[in-house]
């Protein structure tokens, strides 16, 4: 818990991993196929100039990119999925819609498969690690609580459970 990390695949596109994620890669990759899977929250920068496309799978959505840097917030317990573009642009499908998202802009989906505009702070709640911040953005402390341990492995407990509903706002550094 609160361990990132970045590696280097095999085409040259990086992917640098937020805490508690996990990125299964294709065993083909880079020969016939440029996909993987995320659990967690990822920043991927996409080296250019490939035959095949590169395609990130997260719960019920699939980014496909070709040279660019977008992150993938997809945590399997939360409520939404989000991508943001940093630099270039991404195509996102889920359950028969297509969506073309250019930087600086996000988009949200939901565990049916509806996709939304991601707003200002989602946005920045779902990249913020990438610049060493933590944020949350109007959220229900239960599900800050959640957010506090996988990023600082820290156990809280709220004596008053009906605080546990109540809406945070938190910005801080990660280090």
């Amino acid at each position: 818990t609160g361990q990132q990390a970045e590696v280097t695949l095999l085409d040259g596109s990086r992917a640098a991993l937020g805490a508690d994620s996990k990125l299964v890669i294709a065993p083909d990759f880079g020969s016939t196929v440029r996909a993987s899977k995320l659990e967690g929250a990822a920043l991927f920068t996409v080296a250019p100039g490939h035959k095949h496309e590169f395609i990130v799978r997260a719960g019920n959505a699939t980014v496909t990119a070709t040279g660019t840097t977008f992150g993938v917030h997809a945590y399997p317990a939360d409520e939404t999925i989000v991508v943001g573009v940093r630099e270039g642009s991404v195509r996102v499908k889920a359950r028969g819609e297509t969506r073309e998202v250019a930087a600086p802009r996000g988009v949200v989906i939901t565990k049916k498969g509806e996709m939304r505009d991601a707003s200002a702070p989602e946005f920045d709640e779902a990249l913020g690690w990438t610049e060493d911040r933590f944020v949350i953005a109007n959220r229900p402390l239960r599900q800050a609580l959640k957010q506090f341990s996988r990023w600082y492995a820290l156990e809280l407990a709220v004596r008053d459970s009906s605080l546990l509903s109540r809406p945070v706002t938190v910005r801080a550094g990660l280090q």
